[in-house]
């Protein structure tokens, strides 16, 4: 009977098994590896063609995190058609699926991370976190349960149904003639153009959903497993701030400090002073800073520290945060008014409005010493008796 069930179980398991994806997904790096000396032997590691391997692993890098991560997945900004065009077609070429299915999978992701529903958990282990997930097949994928703002979306709906031509020409076709035209071998475009760049963008990507869900920090939030790694940042273009994604995924920016490795925000912004991009989400300042002391504060009472001097302080910057909320609204239902009404009162309110707002600035820099302060002094205290 036992070994009745075991069957029953491998013959599920095979069936499920998405083959054309498990072809794929191992394919590149067998072959990646398994005829590097090939290559070296036959020089195709020529300089032009390198550099336009790297150029289009940023490409594919981009395309992702820019494209289907921030505009697509979670609405962080809004693009110019030509912006949003270019994204989904280069997307394409990194072989990561349409952006439809992409975004669906990844807002689970975000909506049931590590339970059993996340698509990539890494309760699940390194590797299914990594791409064993992709071994199996997804379920049919049904249109009334797509989020509305994607199957409305004509470019996105173009891309999904032309994803395969559209995949096969960017991320294959173009590399190989890029490889005859720039060294004279298509055997070179094919092999460091298209399978190299392939493995590498590709597996950077998915360390997203494996290394970052491990390895690194967690200064914004202690109850999912995201954490900030900054190497992962590099090669994947910002998007290794994971913890503090996780935290406020409706932001445009990953990497929040102004040096933070971060190019897709960088891009981003950039294309906004240039008309291309707009409505950029920036979570408040003052939001940040409460999700920062929210952890610490978890983190010393997990220690064994009696923390309730600091939860107060924090509390006080609450009710300050929520002050410059109201009056912000207030501003901008002020600029709102008509033309005649603004006409008569602007100059008093701008400056009440600035005049209020640097009083509260200077409330909330005072009331986030205190915490430091009483923050500084508990480490220094014995700890109390946990439980």
């Amino acid at each position: 009977m036992q070994l009745k069930k075991m069957s029953k179980s491998f013959t599920s398991t095979l069936k499920n098994l998405n083959w054309i994806s498990i072809f794929y997904l191992l394919s590149i790096p067998a072959a990646a590896l398994a005829l590097l000396p090939w290559a070296i032997k036959q020089h195709l590691f020529l300089w032009p063609i390198v550099v336009y391997a790297i150029i289009h692993y940023a490409v594919d890098c981009l395309s992702i995190t820019v494209g289907y991560h921030r505009l697509i997945s979670h609405k962080a900004y809004e693009a110019h058609p030509v912006v949003k065009a270019i994204m989904l077609v280069t997307g394409a070429g990194a072989f990561q699926n349409s952006a439809l299915v992409w975004s669906k999978d990844h807002r689970i992701h975000h909506r049931e991370v590590d339970t059993d529903k996340d698509p990539y958990s890494i309760n699940k282990g390194f590797w299914y976190a990594h791409f064993f997930w992709m071994f199996f097949k997804d379920e049919p994928l049904d249109l009334e349960k797509i989020p509305p703002d994607l199957k409305k979306d004509k470019m996105i709906m173009f891309q999904h149904n032309y994803y395969l031509p559209l995949a096969l020409m960017m991320g294959f076709v173009v590399p190989i003639l890029m490889g005859k035209l720039l060294v004279g071998s298509y055997m070179a475009g094919l092999y460091v153009g298209a399978v190299w760049r392939l493995f590498l963008s590709g597996h950077c990507t998915f360390g997203i959903n494996s290394f970052a869900h491990m390895i690194g920090t967690r200064p914004y939030s202690v109850t999912c497993t995201a954490r900030d790694n900054w190497f992962l940042s590099i090669l994947t273009f910002g998007e290794g701030y994971h913890n503090y994604h996780h935290r406020f995924q409706a932001d445009y920016r990953n990497g929040l400090v102004w040096y933070a490795w971060d190019p897709s925000k960088w891009i981003i912004y950039g294309l906004s002073r240039l008309g291309l991009t707009y409505n950029l989400n920036r979570i408040p300042e003052e939001k940040v800073h409460v999700a920062r002391m929210e952890v610490a504060e978890q983190k010393l009472e997990q220690k064994g520290f009696n923390v309730a001097s600091m939860v107060k302080h924090r509390m006080e910057l609450l009710n300050v945060h929520q002050k410059m909320e109201a009056l912000r609204a207030e501003f901008e239902r002020y600029k709102n008014m008509g033309r005649e009404q603004m006409d008569r009162s602007e100059r008093a309110f701008v400056i009440v409005y600035k005049k209020r707002m640097k009083e509260l600035s200077q409330a909330r820099k005072a009331v986030i010493r205190k915490w430091k302060t009483e923050r500084k002094l508990i480490r220094s205290l014995p700890r109390v008796a946990v439980g």
